[in-house]
């Protein structure tokens, strides 16, 4: 299955840098974060166990955007593909203004 989801955020002016949270059920063999078609930093990752069976059902992923000049607006795609990829692909997309 193919997941896509389009959202628009309101946001101020950003100095430094952005982190952005994506969650991810299933498990991803491949994974990348980009905000206007410059590459996100993973910083971090945690597992979720969704119904505490002991069992990894997904994962919280933390991307960074470091930049000293700041920005005002971007895009911002994310994509995760499973091991049997390419029928098991997340792909989500939205616009920071």
């Amino acid at each position: 299955d193919n997941y896509k989801v389009n959202h628009s955020v309101t946001h101020i002016y950003i100095w430094g840098w952005l982190e952005v949270e994506t969650i991810e059920i299933g498990y991803a063999k491949t994974r990348s974060a980009t905000l206007n078609s410059t590459n996100m930093t993973l910083k971090s990752k945690k597992a979720i166990d969704l119904d505490n069976d002991r069992i990894i059902d997904g994962w919280a992923c933390v991307w960074r955007y470091e930049n000293s000049y700041g920005f005002e607006a971007g895009t911002f795609k994310a994509s995760s593909k499973s091991a049997n990829s390419p029928w098991n692909t997340m792909n989500i997309t939205f616009y920071i203004h």
